[in-house]
């Protein structure tokens, strides 16, 4: 979802206490209950699929034990298993309606799952039995900024931050909302300042005051906050590459290349830094260096119109028109309503001699876009080469010389 996650320590909440309160005899709640412990030590040791099975035992035993049900849905749901979890942690608070550790595992699970409403409302009952669940509060806080419910999320982490003045992560995360909201990008920087003055080091808040300064056009401080960033933890990608974008909107390539280049070294399959290189590059001239970066781009990531695009455009600016209408043509069928490629990929077709070809692409672009000029130009272009044409088939055929 974009935004911290204030997770529970899995295994804590495994170690449940164990208490068999049935009508079983004395055996069959012994081996109940070392059934459990035994899962709950497997769980320790990472043997997930394993404590499963230990805990499957157990409901064997006992099929209504809140321990077993409970513990085998946190298994469930750390296996990806979501579906699955729901169901299991649904029977628990069936069987103790008022633990709110089981309504927020199940929220969780349920969040997993994609399913939100019902996510939110199982989060509203864990806060319901125990108001101060801050655990809880973060994650019902992502879940409505996820739903785009932002005021109410702001809510949220604002509530967090009552109940813990020096929560660090609650203030991230209320600046992450704030960034959302237009109109609320200077609050949302605030917000990360608290978070900083808080934890200096927390280089997640850095990047993502910088992140906010670019949206309201502070590329400076947006560059500063990438530099604090990088000091704290120089291996961090998402730093560079950000640092690299907001050099470029200084106008600022040749440095942007550097900090392109340092992402990409740190993350090599980092789709945004290739493509983010490619353009400084072409913006420095430098048109066969930055082919190089767009064709990385576009291995990395082949549903990239952007890339396919910026590619043409490279491939253009070198003449190399049968190249370019490639890339076109994969971009085209990337985006088909694309009015503007379509343009380029006549303009490139024209320039090989192909108006036939040309005319009907720029004819397609026109039908997206009737009142794109560029289309227009372009359309005219290749109507008189074919006046030219035809103009010079009637000198031809009257016996006519130039």
């Amino acid at each position: 979802m974009g935004v911290t996650m204030y997770r529970m320590k899995f295994f804590l909440l495994l170690l449940f206490m164990v208490l068999s309160t049935s009508n079983l005899n004395a055996q069959d709640n012994l081996q109940h209950d070392r059934l459990i412990i035994k899962g709950n030590r497997l769980i320790v040791k990472e043997k997930y699929n394993e404590a499963l099975e230990s805990y499957d035992q157990a409901l064997s035993i006992k099929p209504n034990s809140f321990q077993g049900l409970f513990n085998k849905g946190i298994v469930l749901d750390h296996l990806g298993r979501y579906k699955d979890a729901v169901e299991v942690l649904s029977v628990a608070v069936t069987i103790e309606p008022n633990n709110y550790d089981a309504w927020f595992m199940k929220g969780k699970a349920l969040d997993h799952n994609t399913q939100y409403g019902e996510a939110l409302s199982c989060f509203n009952r864990a806060l319901t039995l125990k108001p101060d669940f801050i655990e809880v509060l973060f994650n019902k806080g992502n879940v409505l900024d996820y739903l785009g419910k932002y005021n109410e999320s702001i809510e949220t982490y604002e509530r967090i931050i009552k109940l813990k003045p020096d929560s660090y992560e609650a203030w991230n995360n209320k600046g992450l909302t704030l960034a959302r909201i237009p109109e609320r990008r200077v609050e949302a920087i605030e917000a990360y300042d608290m978070a900083i003055s808080i934890k200096p080091d927390y280089y997640e808040a850095w990047i993502n005051k910088g992140n906010a300064a670019v949206r309201i056009r502070r590329y400076e401080d947006a560059v500063k906050a990438y530099d604090r960033a990088i000091e704290i933890q120089p291996k961090e990608h998402a730093a560079w590459a950000n640092k690299g974008f907001t050099l470029a909107d200084l106008g600022d390539n040749k440095k942007a290349v550097i900090a392109f280049s340092q992402a990409i070294e740190l993350k090599p399959d980092s789709y945004a830094a290739w493509n983010g290189k490619g353009l400084s590059l072409d913006k420095l001239g430098k048109n066969e260096d930055a082919i190089v970066a767009y064709k990385k781009a576009v291995e990395i990531d082949q549903g990239s119109y952007g890339a396919w695009t910026n590619l043409g455009l490279a491939y253009s600016r070198m003449d190399k028109h049968a190249e370019a209408i490639d890339a076109y043509e994969h971009a085209i069928k990337l985006q088909p309503d694309s009015y503007e490629t379509l343009t380029n990929k006549a303009l490139e077709l024209i320039k090989l001699g192909k108006y036939p070809e040309a005319l009907k692409s720029v004819e397609a672009a026109i039908n997206l876009k009737n009142d794109y000029p560029q289309a227009w130009n372009t359309k005219g272009e290749v109507l008189t080469h074919f006046q030219g044409r035809l103009n010079a088939l009637l000198r031809l055929s009257t016996g006519q010389s130039k």
